[in-house]
């Protein structure tokens, strides 16, 4: 299949659970989210805010607030920009492109150097996905907002989420431009990239990929 054939069955499959399957199954990526080693350490997290039958952000967003970390929501400008703003409560948000909620306001936004005064704490970016595989691939909407921001911002440890469905052996039709991610989390599992811009190389053994499911952890070799 093509991108675009992925994505209308990624679409497709995805439109097909239940609001208390996408709450449920939610939760639990999250869940393991925070429990990730270094979540402790982040001080400013960059995450969208869900659209119809994503993976739901929305209470994470709120125990984020809560936990005092600086969080900062992708608001659109035009058809090739994309900044990330601060927000401190979910008033902050109103329906901008596309009819996604947005910050209504245009600053502060992230930045590497103005925000983020504690070089040894981690800036976290939470990225939507279509599809994903077990090569730290990502499929997004088509758009490549997340692709150009990204090659423009470094220091940056990107977390993909997604239901496990989405989540698939190998994409074959990965561009250059198209940006890998650090982590990939599902409702059963958690994929860790060892070796990337944005991480320390203690946080997991050197060399290899820690795969989670559901409590067990297994490793398998870098390719």
């Amino acid at each position: 299949m093509n991108k675009p054939e992925v994505r209308k069955r990624m679409r497709e499959k995805r439109n097909c659970l239940s609001q208390y399957e996408i709450i449920t199954k939610s939760n639990k990526i999250f869940q393991k989210i925070e429990e990730l080693d270094f979540f402790s350490s982040v001080r400013d997290i960059l995450i969208y805010v869900n659209y119809k039958s994503e993976v739901h952000t929305r209470e994470f967003i709120k125990r984020c607030i809560v936990l005092k970390k600086n969080v900062f929501v992708p608001k659109v400008y035009g058809k090739t920009m994309m900044q990330f703003i601060q927000i401190e409560h979910m008033e902050d948000l109103k329906k901008g492109t596309y009819g996604i909620l947005e910050p209504i306001h245009d600053a502060p936004i992230w930045n590497n150097n103005a925000l983020t005064t504690d070089v040894s704490s981690k800036t976290l970016m939470i990225l939507p996905a279509l599809a994903l595989d077990k090569q730290f691939n990502r499929v997004g909407y088509g758009g490549g907002y997340y692709d150009k921001y990204l090659s423009l911002h470094d220091g940056i440890v990107k977390i993909a989420v997604g239901f496990d469905f989405q989540l698939v052996n190998e994409l074959k039709f990965i561009e250059e431009k198209d940006e890998k991610v650090d982590i990939i989390v599902t409702e059963q599992r958690v994929l860790l990239q060892g070796g990337n811009d944005g991480f320390d190389k203690s946080d997991w053994t050197e060399g290899k990929r820690s795969f989670q499911t559901d409590g067990e952890t297994s490793n398998c070799c870098q390719e």
